[in-house]
């Protein structure tokens, strides 16, 4: 089985460069079989992108997974993410209006160069009810939330491909 997903990653894992600038989405999947969401926000990320990420969350009857478990990849925003402390109020602030779609929710975020915005919206949501913790190994998030590091890796470049292609199955904004 761990064979498959490598051989699978290996081939998602030769991408297009991501140019500077160039806008592209978050994108995510709901893993039914897993009971896991899984996010990749991949590109120059914004306010807008990120509250319609957001709605397009609460929107979905599937959302959030029987687990309520949630990873995002924030791996590939590096210098392009576009987000302060006044937008990840504004993004809160929205989800606050669904208590009972964000109660119990358990996020790892997942980040690089972006880990500072992590940590700034792991600070602000904890007034909230759902669990944010900001981790700069990927691994440790899959320990943190109980779920395989290497097909969870695999399923975020599968969702980066998507993103990077236009190619979406479900939520990408």
């Amino acid at each position: 089985m761990l064979l498959y997903y490598f051989s699978k990653c290996i081939s998602i894992h030769i991408l297009r460069t991501l140019r500077e600038g160039q806008v592209l989405s978050i994108i995510y999947h709901i893993d039914k079989e897993k009971r896991i969401t899984l996010a990749v926000w991949d590109g120059a990320i914004t306010e807008e992108k990120l509250l319609a990420h957001s709605r397009k969350l609460l929107a979905d009857p599937d959302w959030p997974g029987k687990r309520r478990l949630h990873l995002s990849d924030l791996g590939t925003t590096s210098a392009y993410i576009n987000i302060d402390e006044i937008s990840i109020k504004k993004v809160l602030a929205f989800l606050g209006k669904f208590p009972n779609k964000i109660a119990k929710e358990k996020m790892a975020m997942v980040a690089n160069e972006a880990y500072q915005m992590s940590n700034i919206f792991q600070r602000l949501i904890s007034k909230y009810p759902l669990t944010v913790i900001a981790f700069n190994s990927l691994d440790t998030a899959c320990t943190w939330l109980d779920i395989d590091a290497d097909e969870s890796e695999c399923a975020l470049q599968q969702l980066r491909a998507k993103a990077r292609e236009g190619t979406d199955t479900q939520g990408q904004t």
